[in-house]
């Protein structure tokens, strides 16, 4: 029996290739995005907290560190639009590439059915012609 061969198999496996790279990206994009949404989080809960010294010293120091946090949450924000617009192009770029393979494999699947198909009809057609073909010449009957 012949053995199934799908002639677009480099193509699918290409695909199939461009869609796992495109699952990862998106995933390292997703978790950068995550971090910065944390670190986004832990600067305004510092920046809440206001000054923790009531000494007029220290008073000075602590405005400046809160206006390196503000501006710090502002450079993050702006990493996160940044990241969400990458993450957003992932996105689309791992819709397409589902897309593709599926198609490819939409014709696997409709050539894999036809070869299924002839070869069990071949095989038919050889069980239907064994009863014409009678008993073998060289049997010993018993």
């Amino acid at each position: 029996m012949k053995r199934f061969v799908f002639g677009l198999e480099t193509l699918r496996r290409l695909r199939i290739q461009k869609r796992r790279e495109a699952e990862v990206e998106l995933g390292k994009i997703s978790a950068l995005c995550q971090r910065i949404v944390l670190a986004m989080q832990d600067t305004q809960n510092q920046i809440a907290a206001g000054p923790q010294s009531l000494e007029p010293e220290w008073v000075i120091q602590e405005q400046a560190y809160l206006a390196r946090l503000r501006s710090n949450l502002e450079k993050l924000a702006s990493e996160l639009l940044d990241s969400r617009r990458i993450e957003a192009k992932w996105r689309q770029q791992l819709a397409l590439a589902r897309q593709q393979e599926e198609i490819v494999e939409n014709l696997r699947e409709a050539q894999w059915k036809r070869w299924r198909k002839a070869m069990l009809k071949e095989e038919q057609k050889i069980l239907d012609d064994l009863p014409k073909r009678g008993p073998k010449k060289n049997r010993k009957l018993a």
